[in-house]
């Protein structure tokens, strides 16, 4: 993926300002900074789903150089390449059905309609997540789930037919360490399979230990931007410095 010169803007104010990144297959890219950056209005616009109030002024938003924003359809095409986690992944769900009717949904939506084929791929990604008692989670409501089990789930069929492109807007927020820790594993395996994932965090902890590349926005702008070392360990600008000097011991993630 690549963008080009990309400026959003909400009515006429500007929220995001002339952003150039590139992820390669394989690649972690996180975008870090504070509430009200532009991070996941970034991440809405990559994935086609900003709001009707907003619109792309300027740029370019790549996917294997195909432009997406410029025909909607492309979202469409390449729905099983680019999948996004959300931040909440209570309202991921619809609190009405059960998780395997859903999970059964999204399947047959990219064309497994195979009900044998279906319980298999289920019970596998979920134990790829680390949820073990399968059928109980498959028959569980939504809100039967702890908001790290729903996080999970919600990985696990994001997930399911190994996309190029992995957006994730702040997956770890609402969640305990220790499934934080489980959640950034497991991201770093599927880079190891050649999924390259994009996520937006405020968090520098998570950031630093699984990050190949790092953008720091401030104010809708990439204010620094390299490789992992040099943003936590040789930073330039002032805000970025700020940054890592809130963040607790880095260690403690590394260690987890």
């Amino acid at each position: 993926m690549s963008i080009e010169n990309l400026s959003i803007y909400y009515g006429e104010k500007c929220v995001v300002q002339h952003v150039d990144l590139s992820l390669k297959k394989g690649e972690i890219l996180t975008v870090v900074g504070e509430s009200g950056s532009g991070k996941s209005t970034l991440l809405s616009a990559i994935s086609g789903l900003l709001n009707s109030t907003a619109t792309i002024e300027t740029g370019t938003i790549y996917l294997e150089e195909t432009p997406l924003h410029e025909n909607k359809t492309m979202y469409r095409v390449n729905r099983k390449d680019m999948t996004m986690i959300f931040q909440n992944p209570g309202a991921f769900f619809n609190p009405m059905k059960k998780i395997g009717k859903q999970y059964e949904q999204y399947l047959c939506l990219h064309g497994v309609i195979d009900k044998q084929e279906q319980k298999h791929i289920q019970k596998m990604m979920l134990e790829k997540v680390h949820l073990c008692d399968v059928d109980r989670v498959l028959n569980a409501y939504p809100f039967e789930l702890s908001g790290g089990m729903q996080q999970r789930v919600s990985i696990a069929m994001a997930t399911t037919f190994k996309p190029k492109l992995l957006l994730a807007d702040e997956p770890t927020s609402a969640l305990d360490v220790t499934t934080q820790a489980d959640i950034v594993k497991h991201f770093i395996q599927l880079s190891k399979e050649e999924t390259a994932i994009l996520m937006v965090t405020h968090n520098m902890s998570v950031a630093s230990y699984l990050s190949d590349k790092i953008a720091v926005m401030k104010d809708g702008r990439i204010i620094e931007y390299g490789n992992r070392d040099d943003i936590i360990y040789r930073p330039k600008e002032a805000y970025t410095k700020a940054l890592i000097e809130a963040t607790p011991s880095l260690s403690e993630v590394e260690n987890g």
